[in-house]
């Protein structure tokens, strides 16, 4: 038996797909025999290879139950961060490691996909997810134009853009 608020207890009925999909299994009595706040029990607690959850998560992820208002159709699920920390541990696991060798087309589907993540120059962790290939002594002399990106100057005058610079560069 759990001992909740009103609130807790609340959000608890109302979220209990939510707890179930983060594996937190829950049986709710409403025929008005036992008090509020006393109405739900915990049944089984979520675990996963070497990571054990706890009811500090299960009080976290009622926390964010009741900051985030979602409705009944939304596909949206809080995660406790214990849960988050260990699918970042999965995801980096499973990713390219450094060293790795990779063919042109391997290359290139990793850079379309990084161009279409939010924060593509680390992992999860922190760490990072590219190396720099050039430096800022490497773009002497170039010259940067309001909406125009990156120019360079040659000897002739001649006005390149950032594009033509990379191509330049790559070949």
């Amino acid at each position: 038996m759990l001992d909740l608020t009103a609130v807790e207890e609340e959000i608890v009925l109302e979220n209990a797909e939510a707890l179930e999909q983060n594996g937190f299994v829950m049986e709710s009595d409403t025929t008005g025999y036992l008090p509020v706040g006393q109405r739900c029990k915990l049944l089984s607690l979520p675990q996963s290879k070497e990571v054990t959850f706890n009811t500090k998560d299960l009080e976290e992820l009622i926390h964010l139950l009741s900051e985030s208002h979602i409705s009944a159709d939304s596909a949206y699920i809080p995660r406790p961060t214990k849960v988050r920390k260990m699918f970042a541990m999965r995801a980096c696991r499973s990713s390219i490691m450094i060293g790795k060798t990779l063919s042109m087309k391997q290359m290139r589907s990793v850079l379309d996909h990084m161009g279409k993540i939010d924060k593509p120059w680390n992992c999860p962790h922190g760490r990072p997810t590219m190396r720099h290939l050039t430096s800022v002594d490497d773009l002497e002399g170039q010259l940067w134009e309001e909406g125009d990106g990156l120019l360079s100057e040659d000897g002739a005058g001649t006005r390149k853009s950032i594009t033509d610079i990379w191509k330049q560069y790559l070949a």
